[in-house]
């Protein structure tokens, strides 16, 4: 087994016990994964390097190496089909073949067909579908409860199957589920069951804006994606917050988004308590349609877009000092026109007026068109503490 990590180190296991062969560095950084082909790996290098290995008893050999024109970086895979090497660059996609050779493959490849047993009828298991919804209150939707034999083949549907239901809202008849009427979020599970089978569904309920989440209730938000691990109820200073933990191994630089991906145009604002540990900061932002207003520990205050190559993409940032140990309030609001995608953010103590100007403006000419509001936060050195979190439509 070959497998090697984002840094370059090229490392040969044994399949079958996972003992660890031989290690060697090629290239400083990988992106991409190893391809097997033609008895040989190949290998792109994020810096535009290819590597061609032969593997051998100790490990491998290194058959030809070359790269491409300067400047051009690659972040995916190389593949092959029908005898040609495929790989994807910055500058564009690169196919490599020799027309001396005739590829083992010419046409598409046929599937073996799937052979249907007759005395397989008995109910193995069962699908409750869909299997994640997100609904607004009062809304409907058909659920079926799907029917599968011991070889994952498809019998039938269940009408009679049973169906229970812990969060709120109803089961109508013909399997239809209404949501629960109130005009607040819900996190609400289905369970459907079957002689000795069970499956179960989630829905997310949801209204339209405006939110608000004070968390006195002392609970994470059920709807809230990638949240609940990662933060806590805690209450601090008098008031019910979150936390952002930093005792998980993964998970401290997370983000967590609150409801439906299709808004836009709209503002997140939110209260946050950075606390300071061993002498650092942590940092703490918003998401707004796939943007990040983000409060960094080392001063500056930056938005940006949802990627993780900035210098590829889109940010723009600005020194903005500030101090742990107090509430502050941050204010971030998305504009959307035929060109563009206007964002515009705000800092300020909680306990002082809020300021008159957006602090930090900036227009993105790609645009995110649409996303869901959401937390940033990185608690790697220190916690923080969420409170009064709002996301309403931008005020005409």
């Amino acid at each position: 087994l070959y497998a090697i990590e984002d840094g370059g180190n090229l490392m040969t296991l044994d399949a079958e016990s996972g003992k660890i062969l031989g290690q060697r560095k090629i290239g400083r950084i990988m992106f991409g994964s190893p391809l097997y082909a033609d008895g040989k790996l190949y290998i792109a290098e994020q810096t535009g390097r290819i590597y061609i290995l032969r593997p051998t008893a100790e490990g491998f050999d290194i058959v030809h190496q070359t790269r491409l024109p300067t400047g051009e970086e690659i972040f995916g895979s190389p593949i092959i089909s029908h005898g040609r090497l495929y790989i994807p660059s910055t500058g564009g996609l690169y196919c490599i073949a020799d027309s001396e050779q005739t590829p083992a493959m010419s046409g598409p490849w046929q599937l073996p067909e799937e052979t249907w047993d007759e005395n397989d009828q008995e109910v193995a298991s069962i699908v409750l579908a869909p299997a994640e919804m997100m609904l607004q209150p009062n809304q409907r939707a058909r659920m079926q409860v799907r029917a599968f034999n011991s070889r994952g083949q498809y019998l039938k549907q269940l009408p009679e199957a049973n169906i229970e239901i812990d969060g709120g809202g109803t089961l109508l008849d013909e399997q239809i589920y209404q949501a629960p009427a109130e005009n607040q979020v819900a996190g609400v599970r289905i369970k459907a069951s079957y002689q000795q089978t069970e499956s179960q569904a989630r829905v997310r309920v949801i209204p339209n804006l405006p939110w608000e989440f004070d968390f006195d209730d002392g609970q994470v938000p059920p709807v809230w994606i990638g949240a609940n691990y990662r933060h806590r109820p805690a209450e601090f200073e008098g008031e019910k917050t979150l936390v952002k933990v930093s005792t998980i191994p993964k998970g401290t630089r997370s983000q967590a988004f609150m409801g439906w991906t299709e808004l836009h145009d709209y503002t997140v604002e939110a209260d946050f308590y950075p606390l300071i540990t061993n002498g650092n900061l942590p940092s703490v932002g918003l998401v707004n349609q796939r943007y990040t207003l983000d409060l960094q520990a080392r001063q500056n205050l930056q938005i940006r877009s949802w990627v993780s190559r900035l210098e590829l993409r889109f940010a723009k940032t600005i020194d903005f000092a500030w101090e742990g140990n107090r509430w502050y309030r941050m204010k971030f609001q998305s504009e959307s026109f035929d060109d563009r995608v206007e964002l515009r953010g705000k800092v300020w103590p909680r306990d002082e007026p809020e300021p008159d100007q957006w602090q930090i403006e900036a227009a993105d000419v790609t645009p995110n068109r649409q996303g869901s509001p959401g937390l940033f936060g990185n608690a790697t050195n220190s916690e923080f503490h969420i409170d009064n979190v709002k996301v309403y439509s931008n005020q005409p």
